[in-house]
C-alpha cells in the first residue's frame, strides 16, 4: 500500500461515510477486551486505554 492508495481509500471513506465500531476498555478490564476478542463478541476493534 502506498501513500497514494492510503489518501484514495481515506477518500472514499469520507465519501460513504464509513465510521469505525470502536469498543473502549478501561485497563482494569483488560481481561474482558481479550476476551471479547478473542470470543469475536465485539463489532469492531477493542481498545484499551488507561
Amino acid at each position: 500500500m502506498t501513500r497514494g492508495d492510503a489518501r484514495d481509500f481515506l477518500a472514499l471513506a469520507h465519501k460513504f461515510n464509513i465510521q469505525p465500531r470502536v469498543s473502549v476498555f478501561s485497563l482494569n478490564q483488560a481481561n474482558q477486551a481479550v476476551a471479547a476478542v478473542k470470543h469475536e463478541t465485539e463489532n469492531g476493534s477493542a481498545v484499551i486505554v488507561r
